[in-house]
């Protein structure tokens, strides 16, 4: 008996030290991923699926013991396995240094892994149908959609509006950088309006700026970081009296009794645009804020000797009167009367909402509007060119917001001006971080700019970024957004906005009556059977999704479901950072100083192409 037992000590404690030895392993590799930082997203899945559990620890068991039997094969004697227990008789343990010796024996490996196989197996049936167990099994089917193999790719090259939500490092500027390389290889305009004003490498403004280069693009660039780096922007030029109002309207701020003033500076700047056009003086924004200040435009309207005309005899007296206290005589002509009017009774009003405009003009604003050669969207539209506008909430506040606003309504004129021409040219609208300059107006883009043969893609950290204006709002953008890319999300509120617009799908969900046996439950075989919907994706899936791993939905291919990709950075290495000078060299020569770009020809074939990410 003592023999017996002695065998079976022997056997027990030399199958105990394989398995330590795996441990040691498998602890080594725990530690560098727990310290190596996110280094393969393949281990990251295997950690989130198992969270090292039992179960698994096992099957990593398994896995090392099986590969470690397969290396060794060659040393397997079967005679000696079927006589395992005549072996640990003959040879009884006695201490540690026996059972680490015994590791050289491969009949041990196999035995531990069958004593811990048999094991598991018997526990894992009876907990297989536990509802706990069938949760898991759910959640690692969702984090193999989200870390494993990956063959889906989105297409890039689309035309139509779209939506791209992302926390700061999820992915979601790649995948901006991977649509409008798509839009610059078939040499369209691309016009992208940067809310964060970011100069960095890798930023939007470097990888944009690189390839227009690469593509032998024209770049434009409106940078409110640096605003030495500003080509000069004149969004007046070649519009009518009607778009100077609303764009300089778009650039004020009327929070306070906003229907007052925002009436008095229509009718104020209606007038003064008109006559500015009608005597052919230069617009821009340095005539048009000298004109807003009432005395200024009052002064020039007496001097004005075109002006000259009888008087206006049909005057009520209070404004006869004011005319003549505040200008004088010549104020009464007809011709001047209906300009000094508007001038009275908006003038002061007017002078109190640009006031702002001249501080910022007068300190580093000029620097983006003053200059020759100017350009306006519709000069990016009429040459396939490539701007690039970077706003610096930080360092200029509502000039920052207010030039945002003036560049989608210049946008707008744009596209109506291209309608009136006919032009069938197609044109890229990028607005990223969308909540440092929203406007009313992005929703009137969003909803016409597709009949206008022009994209408009919405960028976003979380559609809380519109939230705070008016949940109505991202309603109307999202609803007229056919597809949407979606990365992590780390509010539940945007989590839940997200799945919502993936959609959900029916489901049949089972149920199991069970009743209580004392010490266990068992079934009654009864049970129901109920049809729900349920998120495609949800809220807390897209709240676990890893970096560089999105969710691309195409609603205008009816066919096509939401899938998990991976996106790839853009490649611009090798590829120069152009300057202000090298920019106003490829618009002069067509060429870039010193890397020409690529040929035209090569752009030609490329047209009906897109980059695979």
């Amino acid at each position: 008996m003592e023999t017996i037992n002695q065998a079976i000590i022997t056997l027990i404690t030399s199958a105990i030290a394989p398995i330590f030895l795996i441990m040691a392993v498998l602890l080594i590799g725990y530690l560098v991923y727990a310290k190596g930082g996110e280094y393969s997203l393949k281990l990251q899945y295997f950690y989130h699926t198992t969270y090292f559990t039992f179960y698994n620890f096992v099957f990593a068991y398994c896995l090392l013991a099986i590969l470690i039997v397969f290396i060794n094969r060659h040393l397997l004697q079967w005679d000696n396995l079927v006589n395992l227990y005549q072996y640990a008789s003959a040879n009884p343990m006695t201490g540690l240094n026996d059972m680490f010796m015994n590791l050289q024996h491969i009949e041990y490996w196999i035995f531990a892994s069958a004593l811990i196989a048999i094991t598991t197996t018997v526990i894992f049936f009876k907990t297989w149908r536990a509802p706990k167990a069938e949760l898991k099994r759910n959640e690692r089917k969702t984090m193999r959609k989200l870390f494993w193999h990956l063959p889906k790719k989105p297409n890039v090259d689309i035309d139509v509006n779209g939506v791209i939500v992302g926390t700061p490092g999820s992915g979601k500027t790649a995948m901006v950088l991977r649509i409008i390389l798509a839009k610059i290889i078939q040499n369209l305009p691309v016009v992208v309006v940067d809310g964060k004003g970011d100069i960095g490498q890798f930023s939007i403004y470097d990888v944009v700026s690189k390839l227009a280069r690469k593509f032998g693009r024209p770049l434009y660039v409106i940078n409110q970081t640096i605003s030495d780096d500003s080509d000069p922007y004149n969004p007046f030029i070649n519009r009518n009296a009607t778009q100077i109002k609303d764009m300089l309207i778009s650039m004020g701020d009327w929070s306070d009794n906003a229907s007052h003033y925002k009436g008095q500076a229509s009718r104020y700047w209606q007038a003064m645009a008109s006559y500015m056009l009608e005597f052919g003086i230069p617009i821009s924004f340095k005539t048009l804020i000298h004109y807003s200040n009432s005395s200024e435009w009052a002064q020039a309207i007496i001097n004005n000797i075109e002006l000259e005309d009888m008087e206006d005899t049909s005057l009520p007296t209070s404004v006869r009167k004011q005319l003549l206290d505040r200008f004088g005589e010549f104020a009464l002509s007809k011709s001047r009367v209906k300009y000094l009017r508007i001038i009275l009774e908006c003038g002061d009003d007017v002078e109190k909402n640009t006031s702002s405009f001249s501080t910022i003009y007068e300190g580093e604003g000029h620097k983006l509007f003053d200059g020759k050669n100017t350009f306006n969207l519709s000069t990016i539209i009429d040459t396939n060119a490539v701007l690039i506008v970077l706003l610096n909430k930080m360092a200029y506040g509502d000039f920052a917001t207010g030039l945002g606003h003036l560049v989608i309504q210049d946008f707008k004129n744009s596209l109506a001006d291209k309608m009136m021409r006919k032009l069938n040219q197609k044109v890229l609208a990028v607005f990223d971080e969308i909540g440092a300059y929203f406007d009313d107006e992005l929703v009137d883009v969003s909803a016409r700019i597709r009949s206008l043969n022009g994209y408009a893609l919405y960028s976003m950290q979380g559609v809380s970024d519109i939230d705070v204006i008016d949940k109505n709002v991202r309603r109307q953008i999202m609803n007229n957004a056919n597809f949407a890319c979606v990365f992590k999300q780390n509010d539940s509120d945007d989590a839940i906005a997200a799945a919502d617009y993936l959609g959900t799908d029916e489901v049949v969900n089972t149920t199991a009556q069970v009743e209580d046996m004392g010490t266990s439950h068992a079934g009654t075989g009864t049970g129901t059977n109920k049809i729900t919907r349920e998120y495609r994706f949800n809220p807390e899936v897209i709240k676990m999704l890893p970096k560089l791993r999105g969710i691309w939905f195409d609603k205008s291919n009816k066919h096509q479901r939401p899938f998990v990709f991976k996106v790839e950075y853009v490649d611009v290495e090798g590829v120069e950072l152009p300057n202000k000078n090298d920019r106003e060299y490829r618009r002069k020569t067509g060429e870039w100083n010193g890397s020409p770009g690529l040929p035209l020809h090569r752009l030609e074939g490329e047209n009906n192409g897109s980059p695979t990410p």
